[in-house]
């Protein structure tokens, strides 16, 4: 198995009424993303993060608390194309599959990617067998709801690094999880996601419902 690019992706809420009529169908933009690299001996081998400057939304005070970003953070940040631009020449080539806890940040980030016109063959290769390590855990240990990071890692007595809801910090958490879970013999099944999405204009429209519906309510 290839080695394992754990990502963790921050986000910040886009006002539709800002975008309405502008073909620019928005919920959230990614202004954090974090990632490190779990290598076959269960060893984090490398770590990248980037803070990511909105085009279209803005940092509120809610997501500035749970986060620790700032605006600050943001101003001089490179804007999404061009981090992931930077997080591709990180990468340099080598054979990774991205997994990340839940499936909201591939479905962000493909949604975004979409809407924005990026093309990144390196990314675009890393949303093609993206797997949910949370769902994974949750088939393993026959959760009857969805367990949160947090939890999951009480649970296997794995003790956090950092804090929560940072991008860099939650990415080397979720390795260190999954680590001790390799360690342990623990299989986790890699399933890549598999979403699709209809946008639509009209914030009534059924079939306009984010797929982050919740996504900030901890």
């Amino acid at each position: 198995m290839a080695d394992l690019l754990v990502i963790d992706l921050e986000m910040c809420k886009v006002d539709r009424n800002v975008t309405k009529g502008s073909g620019v169908y928005l919920d959230h933009e990614i202004i954090e993303i974090g990632a490190c690299i779990l290598g076959k001996k269960n060893k984090i081998r490398d770590e990248w993060k980037s803070y990511v400057r909105p085009q279209h939304g803005s940092l509120d005070s809610y997501i500035s608390e749970l986060t620790g970003i700032k605006d600050i953070d943001l101003s001089m940040a490179p804007v999404l194309a061009d981090a992931l631009k930077k997080m591709a020449n990180w990468i340099n080539g080598r054979e990774l599959t991205a997994v990340s806890w839940s499936d909201t940040d591939e479905i962000q980030l493909s949604i975004e990617m979409e809407q924005k016109g990026i093309k990144n063959e390196v990314i675009e290769k890393l949303l093609t067998d993206w797997a949910d390590i949370q769902k994974s855990y949750d088939r393993l240990t026959k959760a009857t709801r969805s367990t949160s990071l947090e939890n999951a890692m009480r649970a296997e007595g794995v003790r956090p690094d950092g804090r929560l809801h940072d991008g860099a910090d939650d990415a080397r958490n979720t390795a260190l999880l999954i680590a001790k879970l390799f360690e342990e013999g623990k299989e986790l099944e890699m399933e890549p996601i598999n979403q699709t999405f209809e946008y639509h204009d009209d914030a009534n429209d059924e079939f306009n419902v984010s797929p982050f519906a919740g996504l900030f309510k901890f």
